[in-house]
């Protein structure tokens, strides 16, 4: 049995596989459009054919906007299939600081962007339709504030996600929340 792990720590990413005991390198992945900075690598996620990789510094909708970018196996080869961006101007976001992928399902926090305070986090969910990835919801914190974090950490499951906002003050300074939303 094969397993495939993502070992992470900038750019690029690096996939390894393991068969019985041991570990080796298969691939070493680059963006098309990644340049010095965009800290490609940053967050990763895997689901069967489908993986994605934060690059939360890339300025492609402004300085530190940041992206995901999704890639499929193919054979042997894993190739670029998207790019993924938030629908709303979001310069500063550190979209794509945690991403996380179930099925046809994408979650990637944006610590910096505007929940309902300016700065507060959010997460945006991508759903794989007709082979395309299209944004389908964006996900704030109802009590979120400034500086919270929201979306510093995701999760996904089926119709169930969790984002974390390590800078939550609801228990104390810095003590952190983990919000869940079900559809």
């Amino acid at each position: 049995m094969v397993l495939a792990i993502i070992l992470f720590g900038g750019w690029p990413a690096t996939l390894y596989a393991q068969s019985g005991c041991n570990i080796h390198q298969t691939v070493r992945l680059h963006a098309e459009d990644v340049v010095g900075g965009d800290e490609f690598g940053s967050s990763v996620g895997l689901n069967g054919y489908t993986l994605v990789v934060g690059a939360h510094k890339s300025d492609i909708d402004g300085e530190d906007s940041g992206t995901a970018i999704v890639f499929e196996r193919q054979g042997d080869a894993w190739e670029q299939a998207a790019v993924l961006v938030a629908n709303e101007y979001t310069v500063g976001y550190n979209f794509g600081r945690s991403v996380g992928i179930d099925g046809d399902l994408i979650l990637v926090g944006a610590v910096f962007g505007d929940g309902n305070e300016p700065g507060s986090g959010c997460a945006f969910l991508f759903e794989r339709i007709n082979e395309q990835w299209t944004e389908i919801a964006k996900l704030i914190a109802d009590d979120g504030e400034a500086g919270d974090s929201f979306g510093r950490a995701v999760a996904i499951d089926g119709r169930i996600a969790l984002v974390g906002a390590h800078h939550d003050d609801d228990q104390g300074n810095d003590s952190g929340a983990v919000y869940v939303f079900a559809q």
